[in-house]
């Protein structure tokens, strides 16, 4: 009895002490380009048997190992093995903050980085490594990174994009949901179009990734989440402080067409738990049309990251932007070939605009053991000035057909989600809870303007609207094949209009009140049969919401506009070198939203089915050599209900792509690399009817870029051919100063000429 006493006290007393002489390690492992985090990295103590892998978001932890000295060992493949001594004190967590050095950009860490394990791919992350195959001088740069979406400019410069994706012409965002570090850049109830996302207070040289998630079977993502959803993630800390600038010629048109200045710096206060920096941009761009487009923008962003305790961070971060600009419009065929105008002159030279926005955000996230919470609140300020004429002189023959389009607001929210992690007997589950809210305070105006001088007024509005959401996802990792996912999700607006023209105005009121609401359930199964391939199916439903002006003239319906899709897809990798995926995908469309700019309404053209294919290949046939192709098809019609034939006639969908392509070949060799990309779009209806086509093209671009430890120069050529191409295309009808009737044709804006442009970066 005594000896088992003894050996009781003896282990008691041994448990005490290893107990008592514990402490931990955490950390964080990321790329040495854009400090992105590295998903799936080994991490281990040497000589021991501790060993783990980082998350999604490159953490790693150690709990409750005893006190002493290691050798800390992280390794990824394709990039150098980071080893470094480590002292693990008693009751104190050590934190070690690792960044990895890559071989050279290899398969997977270039173009799309999730070709990780067990994602779909629909779901991907557009990372560093892209960037340094690919241009990133602008937002749309980074856009264009996106696999099967193409933009269009058609004002200048300053006004938001023309998106298209996966069939839809989702107009400047009605489709595309955007974010910028959980901050909303769509903007509802807009004044120049529902769900207006003008991507252009984003700086390039602060954006570390791109997670992209097309179709609706993403719980996190609500309102125009239908075509797809894009969240520009900002780096935590600039790889070092730099000095950028660029000139841009277009020799047929003008010597010097444009020039971007851009400069970022890393605070001294810089440490192990703090970081901050500030990036600012300049832009003056005279264009290539006849006349100056007088573009000119600014923009700053500064982020400041702080660890409070090992397990909590907070981030707030701020930008702002304005810019202002002229545009010659969109132009009729019939004007250039008549030789009234060029090419690439204007009807009305006094279109243009101005507009600026402010963000602030406060981010927070906190992980203990298999908790992670992660919450953003923001702020924005908004301003928005639009001057057009689309027809001309076809409603007032005296002083014309300008309009002018104003949108004023101030936006607030918040996005929460919590995560728990644990198993389930073998099953690893991961539940994710969600919210979020948003109000916008809106004021919007329309007018009849001639030479941007106010004649009259046709519409003017005061808005508030809310939405607000909940979500939750449940993931189960059932074998090491085989992974589901399961979510529901539910949303609530409410639009409140004021209309603040008088009664006696001959436009009809829209004032009132209403609310909707919408429960869309997600799932997403992804098997692995083999080790490099994958099968997913994902179905779900998503929305995009009406204007509020039109959703309270209809107050008897409290249903948001849903959208039913669906996909199945496979995913292979061939000797690391080369992926290839393809994906059929259906979405039904309740609701096929049309913005009617010169009336300030929101046309519903009723029912729709897309269906389509995306292929991607990425290949590395050498360590020196790259090839990279993206092949998208698709089909949009007019439906006769929900889920019905399509029309018989007029079933087309106006300026729907149906077919697109990008691809070229990289060159990649120590501090020397060069590319020839192309990018081609299909011809395609420009009307319902498809009496009218929307001309496809095919352009070609080069790049070269050389880079020093300190300095990088940088050459590139748009449109080395000097292809004419249509670049925004609509069926309009309109009227010139000499015609005594309208005429519907096609008016377009020229693409970019033969461009080339030069840069030069000093990093310190």
């Amino acid at each position: 009895m005594k000896k088992i006493y003894l050996l009781f006290t003896v282990f008691y007393l041994s448990l005490s002490f290893a107990l008592a002489h514990q402490g931990s390690v955490e950390g964080k492992v990321i790329t040495v380009y854009g400090n992105n985090a590295i998903v799936k990295a080994t991490v281990k103590l040497k000589d021991t048997e501790y060993k783990t892998e980082t998350d999604s978001a490159g953490n790693f932890t150690f709990n409750n190992i005893i006190a002493r000295n290691y050798t800390i060992e992280i390794s990824k493949e394709d990039f150098h093995t980071f080893t470094q001594a480590i002292d693990v004190k008693e009751n104190k967590t050590q934190r070690i903050n690792a960044t990895l050095f890559p071989y050279l950009v290899t398969l997977k860490g270039a173009e799309i980085n999730a070709a990780q394990q067990m994602t779909t791919a629909s779901s991907q992350l557009i990372s560093s490594s892209d960037f340094s195959l690919r241009p990133r001088n602008s937002a749309q740069d980074l856009l264009r990174l996106v696999p099967g979406l193409f933009i269009a400019q058609h004002a200048g410069g300053g006004k938001s994009d023309q998106i298209f994706i996966r069939g839809f012409d989702c107009d400047h965002g009605t489709d595309v949901a955007s974010y910028v570090d959980g901050v909303p850049v769509n903007m509802p109830s807009h004044g120049h179009g529902q769900g207006y996302a003008d991507a252009h207070f984003i700086i390039p040289e602060a954006v570390a990734n791109l997670e992209v998630n097309k179709g609706p079977y993403n719980a996190q993502y609500g309102d125009f989440a239908t075509g797809a959803a894009i969240q520009f993630n900002t780096a935590d800390t600039l790889t070092s402080s730099f000095v950028k600038t660029e000139f841009t010629s277009t020799p047929t048109q003008r010597n010097l067409s444009g020039t971007r200045y851009v400069m970022g710096l890393n605070l001294p206060d810089k440490s192990e738990k703090t970081s901050s920096y500030i990036v600012s941009e300049y832009v003056n761009n005279a264009g290539y049309f006849n006349l100056s487009q007088n573009y000119k923008r600014f923009n700053l962003f500064g982020k400041f990251k702080t660890y409070i305790n090992n397990s909590t961070s907070i981030t707030f971060s701020a930008s702002g932007f304005q810019s202002s600009w002229d545009a010659s419009g969109q132009i009729p065929e019939r004007a250039v070939a008549s030789k009234l105008i060029s090419r690439y002159g204007s009807i009305d030279p006094t279109e243009g605009g101005t507009t600026q926005r402010q963000n602030i955000n406060l981010q927070l996230s906190q992980r203990i053991d298999n908790r992670q919470l992660d919450a953003n609140f923001f702020y924005s300020n908004y301003g928005f000035k639009l001057f057009s004429n689309f027809t001309f002189f076809a409603k007032d023959s005296i002083r014309g057909d300008e309009i002018e389009q104003t949108d004023n607001r101030n936006i607030i929210g918040i996005n929460v989600k919590y995560k728990i992690l644990y198993n389930t007997g073998n099953i690893h589950t991961k539940t994710t809870f969600g919210t979020s809210i948003r109000v916008d305070n809106i004021e919007n105006e329309l007018l009849h303007d001639s030479a941007r001088v106010r004649l009259s007024y046709v519409r003017h509005s005061k808005i508030a609207q809310q939405s607000s959401a909940l979500f939750v996802k449940q993931e189960f990792t059932l074998t090491s094949w085989l992974r589901t996912e399961f979510a529901l999700r539910y949303d609530y607006f409410v639009f409140d209009v004021r209309d603040q023209l008088p009664l006696a105005s001959t436009t009809a009121l829209n004032s009132g009140v209403n609310y909707q609401s919408l429960v869309s359930p997600k799932l997403n199964i992804i098997i692995m049969p083999f080790k490099n391939a994958q099968i997913f199916i994902n179905a779900g439903q998503g929305f995009h919401s009406n204007d509020a002006r039109s959703s309270v003239m209809d107050n008897t319906n409290h249903m948001l506009p849903k959208a039913i899709g669906a996909e199945i897809g496979g995913q292979y990798t061939i000797n690391n070198r080369v992926i290839v995926n393809v994906t059929y995908w259906q979405l039904f469309n309740q609701a096929e939203l049309v913005y009617i700019g010169d009336e300030g309404t929101t046309e519903n053209n009723g029912t729709s089915k897309r269906s389509g294919i995306d292929a991607t290949m990425r290949a590395q046939l050498f360590k020196w050599l790259y090839v990279d192709c993206d092949f998208n098809t698709s089909q949009s019609v007019l439906t006769q209900d929900f889920w019905g034939k399509y029309l018989e006639q007029e079933k087309y969908v106006p300026l729907a792509p149906t077919l697109t392509s990008t691809g070229g070949v990289t060159y990649k060799i120590k501090n020397f690399s060069s590319s020839m990309r192309y990018r081609y779009l299909g011809n395609r209806p420009a009307n319902e009817a498809n009496t009218v086509t929307a001309h496809g093209y095919n352009v070609i671009d080069f790049g070269l870029s050389y880079q020093l430890k300190k300095h990088k120069f940088e050459f590139g050529i748009e449109n080395v051919l000097n292809t004419k191409w249509n670049e925004a295309q609509f069926d309009t009808e309109s009227r010139l100063k000499t015609e005594t009737q309208s005429v519907s044709e096609l008016h377009y804006t020229p693409g970019t000429p033969f461009a080339v442009k030069v840069g030069y970066t000093f990093m310190f």
